[in-house]
């Protein structure tokens, strides 16, 4: 009898006191949670206000050069070369190349050579008035043996894009900006410009996303469909938690790049 009260005792002052310290323990972590995200996100909106200021600086100096090259009277007249019966970049048509429209385009490609060699693009490329894709020249990834690589035609390459933001081409990503060609207060064509973008390396969380599809991640062990299935009801807000590879994620967007591109940050909470 003195045994089964003895035990009663014990659990009934033992089981609140585990409770309470279950309880206690559960707040602590949840706060201790709650201030290192905060962190997280002060040092990440650091790291945003900082990139920002940078790509502020490089947009100012793209713009300039962009003004320049679309001023070029010789890639001005190599555009105006083609004729209507062999691709015109002022109607856009596409008929069956020739040998006039392939030296009209070997031209505009060595205009896009010798301003990207100047001004050291990675692409280069002209399109006409309505959007279509004339002519462009990229630098091949990897290392020439004489230490440079030498912008090359795009040929069957050439994609159709808009006013600035990222394009794939291969295996490599090009942030790229355009400007009008204007030629007589007449518009004929656009010129775009662009470098490699070099994704984060993995010692600084990444994810970019192109209309709520994963582009790039590189987090380990983290496959692009949990992380989209993650960053849903991410876009358009100024931070976002997830839970990714089993652990919980602070996120900001580090950068608009355009055209529905955006590169998100991310910070490990736990």
């Amino acid at each position: 009898m003195t045994m089964r009260f003895q035990t009663r005792a014990f659990l009934f002052s033992f089981v609140p006191f585990a409770v309470l310290l279950a309880a206690s323990f559960f707040i602590a972590q949840k706060l201790v949670q709650s201030t290192v995200r905060d962190e997280l996100r002060g040092s990440l909106r650091e790291n945003q206000l900082s990139m920002a200021l940078e790509q502020s600086k490089a947009d100012i100096q793209n713009s300039r050069f962009l003004k320049i090259a679309g001023e070029s009277a010789a890639l001005k007249a190599a555009m105006q070369s083609f004729h209507p019966e062999s691709g015109d970049p002022k109607s856009g048509d596409k008929d069956q190349p020739n040998s006039e429209s392939d030296s009209a385009r070997v031209a505009i490609e060595d205009q896009l050579r010798g301003l990207g060699e100047q001004m050291g693009f990675d692409f280069l490329s002209v399109s006409a008035p309505n959007g279509a894709p004339l002519a462009g020249v990229v630098r091949p990834a990897g290392e020439m043996p004489d230490g440079k690589n030498h912008l090359v035609p795009l040929g069957g390459s050439l994609i159709e894009h808009g006013n600035r933001g990222l394009l794939v081409i291969g295996n490599r990503i090009i942030r790229f900006a355009s400007v009008p060609i204007v030629e007589d207060d007449e518009n004929i064509g656009s010129l775009s410009v662009g470098e490699y973008f070099d994704f984060p390396g993995v010692a600084a969380p990444a994810v970019l996303i192109h209309d709520g599809a994963v582009i790039d991640v590189n987090i380990p062990n983290v496959s692009g469909r949990e992380v989209e299935a993650s960053f849903l009801g991410c876009a358009g807000r100024s931070e976002c938690d997830v839970r990714l590879g089993g652990a919980n994620w602070t996120s900001v967007p580090l950068q608009d790049l355009g055209g529905g591109y955006t590169l998100w940050s991310l910070e490990n909470v736990d």
